[in-house]
Parts: structure tokens; sequence; C-alpha cells
């Protein structure tokens, strides 16, 4: 009896100290957001105020975003069922992100994407990988989804460089490396 009024003891002080830990982490991070929101108010950059590349995305709406995803859905962009291209960088990590966790909807899906050029060397198996790599909106995460390119390019006289900005097309799909599922776009050619 003694041994379970102890316990009980134990798990409530535990309760509190958690509780009481996670009070004064919210209060930090409401403080830390106060900070931020009143810096970003009051400073005014000449250098980027008129700068002539930044977009005013003041109608970017909701409405904008949905007519995104009718877009990617309804293939209306020239036989492209999900034109990544033509998205907010936003929107693209978010479907990118889509492929990654439900890869099963978008199998024999025609895929257009934009990003950057990668390369892997497996060198446990000697095989090499090609990636189209996007950033999201921050540039702090990115996604990425493999292609393998139609036998009409030779490497690596027609592949790109490292870092080189590209555009893939090509046929989602998906396939088992060991006990690991992956992604690839099949077939696909460099626009």
């Amino acid at each position: 009896m003694k041994f379970k009024k102890t316990v009980r003891l134990i798990v409530v002080l535990s309760l509190v100290l958690v509780i009481s830990a996670c009070g004064a982490k919210d209060k930090k991070q409401q403080n830390k957001d106060e900070a931020v929101t009143e810096e970003s108010e009051t400073i005014e950059d000449p250098e980027i105020i008129d700068d002539p590349e930044i977009i005013d995305d003041s109608d970017y709406s909701e409405d904008t975003e949905l007519q995104d995803m009718e877009k990617v859905t309804t293939g209306a962009s020239g036989g492209v069922d999900v034109d990544l291209s033509a998205m907010s960088s936003t929107m693209v990590y978010s479907e990118v992100f889509n492929m990654m966790v439900d890869p099963d909807s978008y199998e024999g899906k025609t895929v257009r994407m934009r990003g950057m050029y990668v390369e892997y060397l497996d060198e446990s198996t000697g095989n090499k990988y090609y990636a189209c790599v996007i950033m999201d909106a921050t540039a702090c995460c990115s996604q990425g989804i493999e292609f393998e390119l139609t036998d009409d390019y030779m490497y690596p006289d027609d592949y790109p460089t490292a870092d080189d900005e590209i555009c893939v097309i090509g046929i989602f799909e998906t396939y088992m490396e060991g006990e690991y599922k992956y992604c690839t776009l099949k077939n696909a050619h460099l626009e």
C-alpha cells in the first residue's frame, strides 16, 4: 500500500513539472515571437523595398492555391498531370512531401518539376542516382525526387552539372530496393 502511494506521488509530481515546464516554454516562445514581430515591423531596408525582383503576393489567396491544386490534379498543363513548375514554393514543397508520404496516389502520373540537380553515388553498390531537389519557401528544408533520363541522354555529356537549375518531366513510379520503397521519375527528359 505504501509503495502504491509513493508511485502515485512520483507520477503526480512528474506531471506537475512537465506542465509547468511547458507553460514556461510557451511564455518564452511568446516573448520571442513578439520581439520578432516588433523587429520586423520596424525594419525598412530601402534596397529591399525598391527591388523590382520582389513580387507582391498580396493578391495571392487560398483561391489561388486551390486553382494551383486543380491544375495539379486535372492535368491542365499540356499532358502533364502534376506540374510543380507552375506552383508557389510553398505549394511545391507541400506537394512533393505528399508524393513521399502517399506515393501510390501519384503512380503512373506525368510530373514536371523545376529544381536543383543533384547526383549521388552509393559506394556500397556502385549505383548512381540523379535527383531534382526543391527548397521550401524559407530555403531551410528540401525535398527531392529521383529521376532516370531516357536512353537518349549519355552520362556525363548530356547531364547537367551539380547544383544547376533544371526542369525535368517523367512518369512517377515507385520501386523497392532492399526493404525500402523509393520514388522516381522514369523515362524522364530535361526541358
